[in-house]
């Protein structure tokens, strides 16, 4: 299991004024910097420390062979805390239905089948009942160029008011 820098316990940095305010976007960006004139980047060139703010909702599915299933290689904490999972070392079959962490991830043969980035945003009802509206994003990572080792993602959500029946 990957280990990250961030302290549960310590308050995110701000984000700087007139950065991209969309997760799913500043991942994006940062995929791109990372990755240079290389096809994909590494995982190794992934820091947590560079992305603080947003690595609380981010993971890290490890690829293992052509056709296995990814294993959460890295899960931050309010993903799993938003989504009620804690998964690191797990399967992506082990994950629990109806959460964030299920949408964001459902993408992921998507991305593997593209070798691209893989950005949505939708809306589930959650195992208890509540409405979510989300976006996520899927990035390949790449130790040698040629096989994706890695997906880097990320997801963020809020809830929303029930419509009320107007007949009611």
């Amino acid at each position: 299991m990957l280990q990250t820098p961030h302290d549960e316990n310590a308050i995110p940095a701000p984000r700087p004024k007139g950065m991209e305010r969309r997760l799913t976007l500043r991942l994006l960006n940062y995929w791109q910097e990372i990755k240079g004139v290389r096809t994909f980047p590494s995982r190794l060139d992934v820091n947590a420390q560079a992305i603080a703010d947003i690595w609380p909702n981010c993971y890290l599915l490890k690829i293992e062979k052509d056709g296995e299933e990814p294993i959460f290689d890295y899960l931050g904490q309010d993903l799993a805390k938003f989504s009620g999972v804690f998964v690191s070392g797990n399967t992506v079959s082990e994950t629990h239905h109806n959460t964030l962490l299920d949408q964001a991830i459902r993408y992921f043969s998507e991305a593997l089948a593209t070798r691209a980035p893989v950005i949505g945003d939708d809306e589930f009802v959650r195992f208890d009942g509540t409405r979510i509206i989300y976006r996520s994003i899927i990035l390949p990572l790449s130790e040698d160029q040629e096989h994706i080792t890695h997906l880097l993602g990320a997801a963020n959500g809020k809830e929303v008011a029930a419509f009320e029946d107007e007949g009611e």
